[in-house]
């Protein structure tokens, strides 16, 4: 299907007392056109100008031609527009330091600021991936359910909005890091949004005592996590299970239920 565009041309941040304008009538054109899109976005969000303050500059600014701010913005945008080794970008970073706790802080932060008022409820999914490895990285190991030597990174999301990214090595399980994680996001959003209503939800690997246990102690703080079937399970959803079929019958659609032991 054709893609449907509103506007033939778009009118950016000037540069340098420039006119900057972009249409789309030029035929085949150099993927790298899509840069000023993304400084456009970031110019009006600062967002790498307030990732660029978690850094700490200790070079002489005598001799430092290009600002961490610039740096963070040729680092980000190349490997937006694909450019994932940057074998071309020779600016040194020694003497930068980043402050992780103030990185992570960061993507909480830009979350909330989107949001005009508090919503009444939110979901955090949290759920580990796997990131390939092909050389001899440190913390690499064999994971047989992937096929390969990997990392087992932990995500955390709201709905599209990535709220932490934790590198971990390949040798880990779901639940390590967790909770230091999730109460440090819950503590930061709760600052903002006190009476907002968390659910956290996770697959069967989050079946865990600490976790439920925190969640069950915690006002306003819900869980919903897998748990691998067994014969009390099925017994205590059967009523459940049965209700669920006859409305799918009646309506024809996905119905879900709840049973409380």
């Amino acid at each position: 299907m054709q893609t449907q565009c509103n506007e033939s041309r778009i009118e950016f941040h000037g540069l340098s007392g420039r006119v900057l304008i972009a249409d789309f009538d030029g035929g085949n054109i150099v993927s790298d056109g899509g840069v000023p899109l993304i400084a456009e976005v970031d110019r009006i969000f600062r967002v790498l100008e307030r990732y660029a303050d978690c850094f700490t500059d200790y070079r002489d600014p005598e001799t430092s031609e290009h600002s961490v701010l610039d740096l963070v913005r040729q680092r980000i945008y190349g490997l937006c527009l694909g450019y994932e080794d940057l074998n071309d970008h020779d600016s040194p970073y020694c003497k930068i330091v980043a402050d992780l706790d103030s990185q992570a802080d960061l993507l909480v932060d830009l979350f909330l600021d989107v949001h005009h008022s508090p919503p009444e409820e939110i979901t955090l999914d949290i759920n580990p991936t796997n990131l390939e490895m092909f050389g001899q990285q440190l913390g690499r190991h064999f994971q047989k359910h992937d096929d390969g030597y990997c990392y087992l990174p932990q995500y955390v999301f709201c709905g599209e909005f990535l709220l932490a990214a934790q590198l971990r090595p390949g040798d880990v399980g779901a639940m390590s890091g967790a909770m230091t994680l999730l109460p440090k996001i819950v503590t930061q959003i709760r600052q903002r949004w006190p009476d907002v209503r968390i659910t956290i939800r996770g697959d069967g690997h989050f079946s865990d005592d600490r976790l439920m246990n925190w969640c069950e102690a915690t006002p306003g703080l819900e869980f919903i996590v897998g748990m691998p079937s067994n014969a009390r399970l099925m017994k205590e959803v059967q009523e459940a299970q049965r209700q669920m079929a006859a409305e799918f019958a009646a309506h024809r659609r996905t119905e879900r239920a709840r049973a409380d032991p």
